[in-house]
């Protein structure tokens, strides 16, 4: 069973933090379906209430409920790079995967879903995105987890276009 107190606990963190609740997006693995469905879908919508953003992780992992994402009001679902199709499924003909991903990031879209890939590592897994209608990412291929001073020292370094004139 869910904690009856989630909801207030991270809304609390969140109202503590002094950080506006659009700039938070909380994520939610698929394997959280073993709580109570209506209890996840309470949190869920409570969140988005509270103007927060939610994400169904890993999908694609486990056995994926395709009501996980009907009846929950997500904003995000993040396909897991186990699901992701590879040159060598059309290689060997079982282009099973192929015809599954790009369904899956069809009904996101129809869903008003934003879709992003899990773990891409190579140039061909971001073509392989691309001819899909997959337009967002992340993995390896990007950049590797930084440590919080290094990932802001970027911050700092970083130029925008908007900045030049």
């Amino acid at each position: 069973m869910i904690n009856p107190h989630l909801l207030e606990t991270i809304m609390q963190i969140i109202s503590d933090s002094g950080i506006p609740n659009d700039y938070i997006e909380i994520e939610l693995t698929e394997t959280t379906t073993d709580v109570e469905f209506t209890d996840l879908k309470h949190v869920v919508g409570g969140l988005q209430q509270q103007g927060v953003f939610t994400s169904v992780d890993d999908f694609g992992i486990g056995y994926s409920s395709l009501n996980l994402i009907r009846a929950i009001p997500w904003n995000v679902l993040k396909v897991d790079k186990s699901f992701l199709p590879t040159a060598a499924d059309d290689d060997s003909g079982d282009c099973k995967s192929s015809i599954m991903f790009k369904h899956v990031v069809a009904m996101a879209r129809e869903l008003g879903l934003e879709c992003i890939a899990e773990g891409v590592e190579t140039k061909e897994q971001v073509d392989i995105l691309r001819e899909n209608g997959c337009m967002i990412a992340q993995g390896f291929y990007f950049d590797k987890p930084l440590p919080i001073e290094e990932f802001e020292k970027r911050l700092e370094n970083q130029s925008y276009p908007l900045d030049k004139e």
